[in-house]
């Protein structure tokens, strides 16, 4: 309630009621600010004091110290003076220079500071005027309390700030009064907050302030007035100081704008350790016609100490506007042209609002101008290689329903996705890529909206080698990112280019792609599930089934008894089916429709229909080895304790006859008539083996005799009468012969002598022991017999039915005659009868009258010789290489008979030639024909080759061709040509004359010089042992005619060579 007060006038209570209104404003103002303040006020509150200690001093330094029960936020800078004061006290901005670079000293964003504590004293020193340029001195003013804890009672709020004014009136009383500045001590320079705190804030406020010297690095970049910052923080136990050097690199940005990028680098000292770190900050700066930084756009990379970007405001007006942590970019944009929110949460947007309207639009051209100078530093080639992930996120959006500010960040947006996309900045395989190359690729949203971040971390590695594995053509597959795939395909999908087409893999590509079963498929299906994306399972072949072949799900079915074991056993009978069976590892993801036991019956049953056309078909195809594998091993399975009912008995058999080892398969049961579910496989497999055993030849019934015995021995206790008639299908009964038959065809043999059937079989053309079941298979079954009383009666029929000319009742009639017991004689009774008749007429006159050629001879021993050639089945063959040898021993004979008829004729020429001069000419053969000779001379050898036949050539004999070669100078090869002359004379030996045969006659004397070289290679040719491969035996020499063409020499020549020969001296010859 207030309090009494007289006045003296009418102008004295109206001054009082004004000063009044003023100071209720005044905590008014004050309440409302404390009320507003949120989470976000105390980090707003450090850097309220940092701003104010800026705006006190060019060259501010400052020290911020957290203790445990207290905040000191010192700075040495101006002194306060009246107006500054009064605007702490009553919280008015004193900034009075609209040109200087001052944010507002003390004003309404003083009362964030009341977020750590209502409680404030202010130490510093105060500047004591008396008016406009008239300095009285300094004073020291300690412990300024400036108290906001009554904001709920209004009256008690007025009156304390009526006291805390009143202290300011007076504050130029304080004593001492010191004449200068400098007289003040170095303490009493520095202008200190202190605010009291409660145990329970003073971690909060640790964490705040941590998070407030992370950003000083980029504050210091952009306040040149500030020059050291140390943060001393016992609660934390660490102490800092920041400083930002003088020297920094400064470069017109390309393009030749009035841009700069400058380098400026912070040193951060560990004041504990006193280690110390300098950290890079890389700008781009705009300056006044002063030389004033105007805009500052901060470039990544950021100094790791300032934390993530996304917790780092986009926003700086000389400091953070805290709230502007998601504005859309993650670049920092300072510029002192703009207009801040009263809360510097943010600065003024373009809004449906008049007072707001030109503000607005004038921070969106500065904003534009700085980002296209961005864009313009980006689009040179290499500068956005620096760039991370998140320097690339664009989300503009707006919270508000305002379709201005709406439109700004819309168009913000579409600024920066015109451009984005083009900045080589996505990390791939083949380096680093832009978004807007046609190879390049990110996930659809499709892929991750709907993951949680556990399920996001625990799949990309998966989706990463899925996604890479989408084609761009035929050779090449599509870069993506390969690193942060998910947090990429994010960014993308925020700029929101509405290029879909072109930006993104989708789902659907990457099932498409999905050709195989890998080690990460269940991944992938998981990850569908997991996403939303089951849908697709049904549309692409992703389900693996049990043989890893990918299925649609519809496809698939699964039934709990289908254990591996039983599918192992019944994959190949189940036909589609088998394709049908779900991975069971997949079946928690798949969820296929149930398989039942009936349907996997259903199944075999069809698939042993199918088998049994094709296999005991028209077309007969054989089973595959896994198609008999299958059956056998199916076949073999049972549930019974002892496998002793008709199919156990007989497997163990069956798999014999296929030369397999027989093993038994334990199946629980699934269906309740279990034969019903094996039989229509066994029954196959029973029908095969004996088609099967059908084609077996001789030689596999003999060696496999007791086998088959066996098998059919076993077969033949089932009372099944379709079992029965499949003997009369398949032919699996051995015959006399171990021929296969069916058991229609055969009968029993009752006692039926051997020579009988051999009868049959000469008379009738069949052979009995072929209708004949095998005796050691006659006791199986039941046969029709047969005796020999009706072999005989058919045997006899047929032999009188030809009048007896068959050769075999010679052979009747002598095994009845010489039978010691009747029964032959009863069996071919008529025959017997009639025996000499049957003699008589049997043969035709040609064969009697060769037989009675024979018998003239009256030689019994060549008689028998000559039956003994005629009852060999080779007869006529032995007949006839007779007669050859006959006539090539004639032939040879006369050949012999002509040469000899030649060399005679020859010798006479030459003894008429020579013997006069002395020259014997001798008929001798032994290498030569002639062997010419002289008293005191060696011998001369000719020989002579007379042709009736062939006058393509001569041969020599071995012994010949050795001769000629061990004397070539004393040997003489004569060819006579008699192809023409008439055979009749040489027959009779009629003379000829040396006219006649003249032209005929080649003579060679160097045939022993021509065969010196052939006579080496074929001594090579005989050499060698037993062992080795070598020529052996007798050969010829064959002189062809173009020999003697080559060296041509008549008769007439050769006498004259012989003569020259013997008319040498004895001494010539030896030489």
């Amino acid at each position: 309630m207030e309090k009494e007060i007289g006045f003296e006038s009418i102008e004295d209570y109206q001054n009082y009621l004004k000063q009044r209104q003023e100071v209720m404003a005044y905590c008014k103002k004050i309440s409302q600010g404390i009320e507003n303040l949120d989470e976000k006020s105390g980090e707003r509150a450090i850097w309220e004091l940092v701003q104010n200690a800026r705006d006190m001093d060019e060259n501010s330094h400052i020290r911020i110290e957290l203790k445990p029960d207290k905040i000191v936020f010192s700075h040495r800078g101006k002194p306060f003076d009246y107006t500054s004061l009064l605007a702490l006290v009553n919280q008015n901005s004193s900034k009075d220079n609209p040109g200087a670079d001052l944010v507002g000293q003390y004003g309404t964003g003083f009362m964030t500071t009341h977020a750590f504590c209502d409680i404030v004293k202010v130490s510093a020193p105060y500047k004591v005027m008396s008016g406009p340029g008239k300095l009285i001195g300094y004073v020291y003013m300690q412990d300024l309390e400036l108290n906001r804890s009554y904001r709920n009672d209004l009256e008690k709020a007025i009156e304390e700030m009526r006291s805390e004014m009143k202290l300011v009136d007076n504050m130029h009383k304080t004593t001492p009064l010191y004449p200068t500045y400098d007289s003040l001590t170095e303490e009493q320079k520095w202008t200190s907050f202190t605010y009291r705190l409660e145990s329970s804030n003073v971690d909060s406020i640790s964490r705040q302030l941590a998070s407030a010297i992370r950003l000083m690095p980029f504050v210091l970049v952009i306040n040149g007035r500030i020059k050291e910052i140390e943060v001393k923080n016992l609660y934390a136990k660490c102490h800092f100081r920041i400083i930002k050097k003088d020297s920094a690199s400064k470069q017109r940005m390309e393009g030749n704008t009035e841009w700069y990028k400058i380098v400026d680098e912070v040193e951060i000292t560990n004041m504990l350790t006193g280690k110390s770190m300098s950290v890079a900050v890389t700008s781009l700066q705009l300056f006044n016609e002063n030389g004033k930084v105007n805009d500052v756009v901060i470039l990544p990379p950021f100094p790791e100490c300032c934390g993530s970007v996304d917790t780092i405001p986009s926003l700086f007006l000389w400091f953070p506007l805290l709230g502007t942590e998601s504005f859309g970019v993650n670049f920092i944009f300072h510029s002192k042209r703009w207009y801040p929110v009263e809360k510097r949460n943010n600065i003024m947007l373009p809004e449906n609002v008049p007072s707001k309207c030109e503000k607005g639009a004038h921070n969106e051209e500065i904003l534009h101008e700085m980002m296209a100078t961005l864009h313009r530093y980006y689009a040179y080639e290499g500068n956005a290689y620096s760039l991370n992930r998140d320097m690339c996120i664009v989300n503009f959006h707006s919270d508000k329903e305002d379709e201005v500010t709406t439109k700004f960040y819309t168009d913000l947006q579409d600024m920066w996705k015109a451009v984005v996309p083009s900045w080589k900045v996505i990390p791939t395989e083949e380096g680093k890529k832009a978004m807007a190359d046609a190879r390049v690729r990110v996930l659809h949203p499709d892929f991750y909206s709907k993951l949680t971040e556990e399920k996001r971390t625990q799949y990309e590695p998966m989706l990463a080698e899925y996604a890479k594995n989408v084609k761009y053509n035929e050779e090449e597959c599509y870069l993506l990112p390969t690193l942060d795939l998910i947090a990429w395909s994010e960014v993308v999908h925020l700029w929101r280019c509405d290029r879909d087409s072109e930006f993104y893999v989708t789902i659907k590509d990457v099932c498409k792609s999905v050709q195989k079963k890998s080690d990460k498929l269940h991944c992938f299906l998981s990850f569908l599930v997991d996403s939303d994306n089951t849908a697709l399972m049904d549309d692409y072949e992703l389900l693996p089934n049990r043989k890893g072949n990918l299925k649609r799900k519809g496809d698939l079915r699964h039934g709990d008894f289908m254990t591996a074991r039983l599918y192992a056993l019944t994959e190949f009978l189940m036909g589609s089916d088998a394709d049908r069976m779900i991975d069971t590892a997949y079946n928690d993801i798949g969820k296929v429709a149930t398989y039942k036991p009936e349907d996997l019956q259903r199944s075999i049953s069809q698939t042993i229909g199918k088998w049994r056309t094709d296999t005991l078909g028209n077309n007969k195809t054989p089973l595959t080895i896994k198609q008999l594998d299958a059956l056998i091993a199916f076949s073999s399975a049972t549930s019974q304790i002892v496998f002793n009912n008709y199919r156990g008995r007989m497997m163990p058999w069956i798999v014999r006859i296929h030369e397999k080892q027989f093993a038994r398969y334990d199946q629980p049961k699934i269906v309740e008539k279990e034969d019903d579910f094996y039989n229509p496989a066994f029954n196959l497999l029973l029908d095969y083996t004996l088609y099967v055993i059908s084609l077996k030849d001789k030689k596999w019934v003999k060696d496999n005799e007791q086998l088959l015995k066996d098998f059919l021995t076993e077969y033949a206790t089932s009372n099944a009468k379709e079992r029965l008639e499949r003997l009369d299908e398949f032919a699996v009964i051995p015959n006399y012969n171990y021929q296969l038959c069916t058991k229609k065809k055969l009968s029993k043999n009752v006692n039926i002598h051997e020579d009988l059937a051999k009868f049959y079989q000469n008379v009738i053309k069949e052979d009995l022991h072929e209708h004949w079941v095998h005796t050691n298979f006659s006791a199986i079954f039941v046969y029709n017999e047969e005796k020999a009383s009706e072999v005989a009666n058919k045997i006899q029929t047929t032999l009188s039915d030809g009048d007896f000319q068959d050769t075999v009742v010679l052979d009747i009639i002598e095994l009845a005659e010489n039978e010691s017991i009747d029964s032959w004689k009863i069996l071919f009774k008529s025959i017997y009868n009639q025996r000499e008749s049957i003699r008589y007429k049997l043969g035709t006159p040609a064969e009697r009258k060769a037989i009675n050629r024979m018998m003239k001879k009256k030689d019994p021993e060549l008689l028998e010789l000559m039956a003994d050639v005629a009852e060999r089945e080779d007869a006529k063959d032995v007949i006839n290489n007779v007669n050859n040898i006959i006539a090539q021993i004639e032939h040879d004979a006369y050949i012999k008979m002509l040469g000899t008829y030649v060399e005679s004729h020859v010798q006479k020429f030459l003894a008429e030639a020579l013997e006069p001069i002395g020259i014997v000419v001798n008929n001798e053969q032994c290498g030569q024909d002639f062997v010419l000779s002289k008293q005191g001379y060696e011998n001369y050898h000719v020989e002579v080759k007379s042709r009736w036949e062939n006058d393509q050539s001569v041969e020599m004999s071995s012994t010949q061709f050795r001769c000629a070669v061990n004397i070539p100078d004393r040997y003489a090869l004569i060819s006579v040509n008699m192809c023409k002359f008439d055979h009749s004379r040489a027959e009779k030996n009629n003379p000829m004359e040396m006219s006649e045969i003249y032209d005929n006659i080649k003579c060679l004397d160097n045939i022993g010089t021509l065969e010196a070289d052939l006579c080496k290679r074929v001594d090579e040719a005989f050499k060698g042992g037993e062992q080795d491969i070598r020529l052996d035996g007798a050969y010829k020499v064959r002189v062809p005619q173009s020999v003697f063409k080559t060296y041509p020499l008549d008769f007439n020549g050769l006498l004259e060579r012989i003569k020259k020969h013997f008319s040498q001296t004895v001494r010539e010859v030896k030489e």
